[in-house]
């Protein structure tokens, strides 16, 4: 079976948003000392290729645990994006073009070209959804909204932050332009019971038309979001319909 595999890898240089932390990776234990190798991993819910739960957000919003399994696998489309540029604001008349084809899909992929940029600072000035667009999605029925983005939102106002050596969260929201990092289309989405996946690679590998996708999380409690193992399985064959 073919798998196409859309995950940043987790190491000491995955690329994260400023005001997230790093992770790391280390040795806990080794075949040379302690007879086995184990690995010690300290990173945040958002790190690499993640799913956003509506309770990053919100104090009221669902957690991922709140999701039932099958929830986060699926049926999804491709919509592209790579030639719009830098900072394009993607509107609901782009979503409805369409509209066909999401009226039979679980999730809405967008390629935005932007994966390629990932591991520089231009990484940040992806297209992104006006509340709109986002709104337009969850009408209709889409349950997970996926990006190569560092967000479903504008995110740009990052890509001129002030470089700062280990900054904290509120370092970072002093040396951003703030009025460029948005939410608007998280408010929409996960307001909407959609879900979000970020950081996601490789989608010019991904088919034209409905494919079979998996985001699944990791069962983290009460959690606010989580890295995951994105892939696409295109040989699936399954229900191509949903109710609306």
């Amino acid at each position: 079976m073919k798998i196409i595999d859309l995950t940043r890898e987790i190491n000491n240089q995955t690329q994260v948003c400023p005001c997230d932390r790093t992770p790391v990776v280390e040795d806990y234990a080794t075949t040379e000392k302690e007879g086995v190798n184990v690995k010690f991993l300290k990173m945040g819910t958002h790190t690499a290729t993640h799913i956003d739960a509506p309770y990053h957000i919100s104090k009221n919003g669902r957690t991922l645990n709140h999701f039932p399994a099958d929830w986060f696998v699926g049926m999804g489309i491709v919509l592209d994006f790579s030639n719009k540029g830098e900072i394009y604001e993607i509107t609901r008349e782009d979503i409805m073009f369409y509209e066909k084809e999401l009226r039979l899909a679980d999730f809405a992929i967008l390629n935005t070209g932007w994966e390629n940029y990932y591991g520089t600072w231009d990484f940040f000035r992806h297209p992104y959804l006006s509340e709109d667009a986002a709104k337009a999605l969850t009408e209709l029925g889409i349950r997970i909204v996926g990006t190569d983005g560092s967000s479903a939102d504008a995110a740009f106002g990052f890509s001129t932050a002030k470089r700062l050596a280990d900054p904290s969260f509120s370092d970072i929201l002093e040396n951003m332009e703030r009025e460029n990092v948005r939410n608007e289309a998280h408010a929409a989405l996960l307001g909407g019971g959609c879900l979000i996946v970020e950081y996601l690679c490789n989608l010019n590998q991904l088919p034209k038309g409905l494919a079979f996708y998996s985001f699944l999380p990791l069962n983290i409690t009460e959690s606010d979001g989580s890295p995951i193992r994105a892939v696409c399985m295109p040989e699936i064959e399954t229900a191509k319909t949903k109710e609306k």
